[in-house]
């Protein structure tokens, strides 16, 4: 019997396979370059390739299915808080208050099966406050844990000093310890599973009069109480901007312990504005300090001053 070859055929599919999409769409169309039979040599030369790229396509498409996709992927900000704690300890109503979001909150327990992300303003400064489903015992949700770790700080929900200790426990499990301390540069850097990781923590109860060891607790109700400790325990230094005598809604925002002078602040307003610098009037979070302080590059600058920068 006559071999029948394919040359045209091939050259058909081939103009098909550059104008394919999806992996799916690419690895059946390499399916069927591999199982003709053309007879030009570089066809054939062809062949060969394209059966090397099905395999690869193959294994693409199986490491694909096999990732199992996180509802924590892609939840991040420079500034973030978690809520957590035991289910029904208000978790939902805490994050409905600081965020002035509408979350469903019911009585009925795990309402809450997906974490729930929002934002508050606090003093200028914006704060992603996430809620994540509750912890109980024998969670091994290592996602959730893995997102905790991650988190800058921790609030945490109870009713009663029973909740607070199921869910320190849970924390401990994977290496969480909730501290009274504020944010520092050592402790935002993320650090190794199976690593201790000291995360700064407020507590906040129906009930305030209850006390743990170690940690601030706050009424749930008190709004202003929690956003204002939220706010302190992130350690940060803002410093304003004036322009044309109007200060500006949202400050830059630097950690509280490093020292920043004008030239860093215009760094991170706009680098090129450098080149252009003049000075800086520069208004003292201190209300002691009632005239603006002419300043150059090297100027300290604290938390809260207001700058005004004057160009060539």
């Amino acid at each position: 019997m006559k071999k029948i070859h394919h040359d045209i055929e091939f050259t058909v599919i081939r103009k098909r396979l550059k104008k394919a999409g999806s992996i799916d769409e690419k690895i059946s169309l390499l399916e069927q370059l591999v199982s003709l039979q053309p007879r030009n040599p570089k066809n054939l030369a062809l062949r060969k390739k394209y059966r090397e790229e099905m395999e690869t396509l193959r294994l693409k498409k199986a490491s694909k299915k096999s990732i199992t996709v996180s509802p924590y992927d892609g939840i991040h900000h420079k500034r973030q808080v978690v809520i957590i704690g035991e289910t029904n300890t208000g978790k939902s109503m805490l994050l409905n208050r600081l965020t002035g979001a509408n979350v469903l909150v019911k009585d009925t327990p795990y309402t809450t099966y997906r974490p729930e992300v929002q934002t508050m303003i606090c003093k200028g400064v914006s704060i992603q406050v996430v809620e994540v489903p509750g912890l109980f015992i024998g969670d091994n949700d290592a996602a959730k844990y893995r997102f905790i770790r991650n988190a800058d700080v921790i609030c945490l929900c109870m009713k009663n000093i029973l909740d607070y200790d199921s869910a320190v426990e849970q924390l401990m499990k994977y290496s969480i310890i909730p501290v009274n301390e504020p944010l520092s540069i050592d402790n935002k850097q993320q650090k190794a599973c199976g690593e201790t990781v000291e995360k700064p923590a407020v507590v906040v109860s129906r009930d305030p009069n209850i006390e743990v060891p170690n940690l601030t607790v706050l009424d749930i109700n008190d709004k202003d109480s929690i956003s204002g400790r939220i706010f302190k325990l992130f350690n940060i230094k803002r410093i304003f901007l004036s322009l044309h005598g109007e200060i500006q809604d949202h400050p830059r925002v630097f950690p509280a312990e490093q020292e920043v002078t004008v030239y860093d602040f215009i760094n991170n307003l706009d680098k090129r504005l450098i080149k252009r610098f003049k000075r800086a009037k520069v208004v003292h979070s201190d209300p002691s300090v009632q005239d603006a302080q002419s300043a150059g590059l090297e100027y300290k600058l604290n938390e809260g001053d207001i700058v005004e920068i004057v160009s060539t």
